[in-house]
């Protein structure tokens, strides 16, 4: 199966951990998931607010300063697809709740590769299913 790709934003849980004041460690993890945790949930509930149309996935960056996996919240559903270049190449208005998200919180806007698909479409639920199908998702 070829790759999948999504552009968007990357959650950084070590930014959240220096809002929180916390070191980046085992101890202080369940605060930073907390602090995840309520940035999708604003998201969500931006999004519904704005009319706009996001969905979260699991995900790697294309240039890794890590191994490790990160939440990808996306641009919208032209933010998926199957060629590298074209979605690289794709500029997208990402709304006002977005831009303030990632000054403190957020990597991005970049290209990243998926790994797995957790959330439905939270805009438009009726096109989760076609949009997880053409990316071949079931």
């Amino acid at each position: 199966m070829s790759s999948r790709y999504v552009k968007g934003y990357a959650i950084d849980w070590a930014k959240i951990a220096q809002v929180l004041e916390l070191e980046y460690n085992e101890e202080n993890i369940d605060r930073i998931q907390g602090g995840v945790f309520n940035i999708l949930q604003f998201v969500r509930r931006e999004s519904h607010a704005c009319r706009n149309t996001h969905s979260f996935c699991t995900a790697r960056p294309l240039t890794p300063k890590t191994s490790k996996s990160v939440v990808v919240i996306s641009g919208g559903l032209e933010s998926f697809g199957l060629d590298l270049e074209e979605l690289k190449n794709k500029s997208f208005q990402y709304p006002d709740y977005m831009v303030s998200l990632a000054e403190h919180f957020l990597e991005g806007p970049d290209v990243f590769e998926i790994v797995d698909y957790e959330d439905p479409l939270i805009s438009v639920p009726d096109s989760s299913l076609t949009l997880a199908s053409s990316l071949g998702f079931h």
